[in-house]
């Protein structure tokens, strides 16, 4: 090969431009790279996060649902509303019959989350809220006390 010919002249134009860009570029691909990674790990972290809180939504009406309807039940089976919800987590369902009552095994309800002194709490962590002159049931968390 001459010394001045256009392919020697190529190749070393191209031996020069990948020597001196090629730390830059690799340097500002990889800036790119890690941002575009932090940005789906944003947009993932928010979709999980929004979907956790939808679940304890779903969750808190689901528990209201069916803490209400244990109230019904011990009503219907005992004649009387229950003092505080920690009766219907400690006695067992007692079904009135004429000749002789019929006692099931578990209590009015079963596996929900309680605190220390015994009280339910909702999906949120906070505790449910009992009026036994009513038997109205609702939760201490923030926005969802009407529900």
């Amino acid at each position: 090969m001459k010394k001045n010919s256009p392919i020697n002249n190529f190749v070393l134009w191209r031996n020069a431009c990948c020597l001196n860009n090629n730390h830059g570029r690799t340097l500002f691909e990889t800036l790119l790279v890690i941002i575009m990674v932090a940005l789906f790990l944003l947009i993932a972290v928010e979709r999980f996060w929004s979907s956790a809180y939808l679940a304890r939504e779903a969750a808190l009406g689901i528990e209201l649902s069916n803490i209400r309807r244990a109230v019904g039940f011990y009503h219907i089976t005992k004649g009387k509303l229950p003092e505080s919800l920690r009766q219907l987590t400690q006695e067992k369902v007692v079904v009135p019959k004429q000749d002789t009552p019929i006692v099931m095994e578990w209590p009015y309800i079963q596996s929900m989350t309680v605190d220390k002194e015994g009280e339910l709490l909702d999906p949120f962590g906070n505790r449910y809220i009992y009026d036994p002159n009513t038997g109205r049931i609702k939760t201490e968390t923030k926005g969802y006390e009407m529900w």
